[in-house]
């Protein structure tokens, strides 16, 4: 009882997505992609979205995992600031997405 009696606060909870998953799981849609575009089929924007949005939130928390788990404790998430949250994260998504599909295919995202 001792050692818990000036303790405040609540314990840090890190709920961290696994970085090598989703940096492999990025890969595969990204794969997907351009496998699609070499035999014809053209380019898949949901594929090259996904593989974008798994890549960014892997390579954030492998890289700067503290300053992930400051954003994620600031969005809150069972509250209204998750959703800002993951709009922030989709648009930087989306511009990954529309950069790759232009730098590397010559092509608009959509369209």
């Amino acid at each position: 009882m001792a050692a818990t009696a000036n303790r405040t606060g609540r314990a840090a909870v890190r709920q961290r997505p696994p970085p090598k998953i989703f940096l492999g799981i990025g890969g595969v849609f990204f794969l997907l992609n351009h496998l699609s575009v070499v035999f014809g089929v053209g380019l898949q924007a949901e594929a090259l979205f996904m593989g974008s949005w798994l890549v960014l939130m892997g390579g954030w928390v492998l890289v700067a995992g503290r300053s992930f788990d400051a954003a994620w404790a600031w969005a809150d998430p069972y509250g209204r600031r998750v959703l800002g949250f993951v709009a922030l994260t989709f648009a930087a998504a989306y511009g990954l997405a529309a950069a790759v599909a232009w730098w590397g295919y010559r092509e608009p995202l959509f369209g």
